[in-house]
């Protein structure tokens, strides 16, 4: 079954509770950003790992060599579009969830 979170704003209570000690990678060049999206998981009781890239060549070693179910990302980062990095690995049949922000 295909796996996305969809551009709806959900309320984070209504996450399910597994997916709040998930494995999640934030692809934002921006360091602000970052720490925003860490500062409102952290608001919501999110316990799980955290890992951080600012490029896609970076990214795409993180979800290589490690177990993430969800990518929070930047559409477009200085190196070139996440959504061809999401087709690239084919995140969809990994179920991987990924949301662009």
């Amino acid at each position: 079954m295909r796996k996305t979170i969809n551009n709806e704003l959900t309320p984070m209570s209504s996450i399910d509770s597994s997916l709040k000690r998930a494995n999640i990678l934030i692809l934002e060049d921006l360091i602000f950003y970052q720490e925003a999206i860490t500062a409102l998981l952290k608001k919501h009781q999110f316990s799980g790992q955290l890992s951080y890239a600012t490029q896609l060549k970076d990214a795409q070693l993180i979800l290589e060599s490690k177990s993430i179910q969800l990518l929070i990302t930047d559409l477009h980062l200085p190196d070139g579009l996440s959504i061809e990095l999401v087709k690239k690995l084919d995140l969809v049949k990994q179920s991987v969830l990924y949301q662009f922000c």
